[in-house]
């Protein structure tokens, strides 16, 4: 028989553990808060994980672009030394050809 039965019908509580309705007020907030710390503490975590990527991501980005500057400064002094090479050379010939049709 259920207590609301024995109490002539009218049922004050709870039917399966039988505690009355203000019971429940202190496991109620206290299950609440301990939801609550946990959202907080999930969210923490999410928003750390987030900041650790974006760092991943811009060193990542920055060691890139660190890379591609010294790759162009190289080819840029390769042109350099390829052009003065260059020059050099046809100063020689145009030099040789000087002095071979003086003689």
């Amino acid at each position: 028989m259920s207590q609301g039965a024995r109490d002539g019908g009218v049922t004050t509580g709870c039917t399966v553990c039988h505690k009355e309705p203000g019971a429940y007020s202190g496991e109620v907030e206290h299950l609440f808060r301990f939801k609550l710390n946990t959202a907080f503490w999930f969210s923490s975590i999410a928003s750390h994980a987030k900041k650790d990527t974006l760092t991943k991501a811009k060193d990542e980005f920055t060691k890139e672009r660190e890379k591609l500057r010294v790759n162009a400064e190289r080819q840029k002094t390769r042109l350099i030394h390829k052009s003065h090479e260059e020059i050099r050379r046809e100063t020689n010939r145009v030099y040789a050809d000087t002095l071979g049709s003086t003689r």
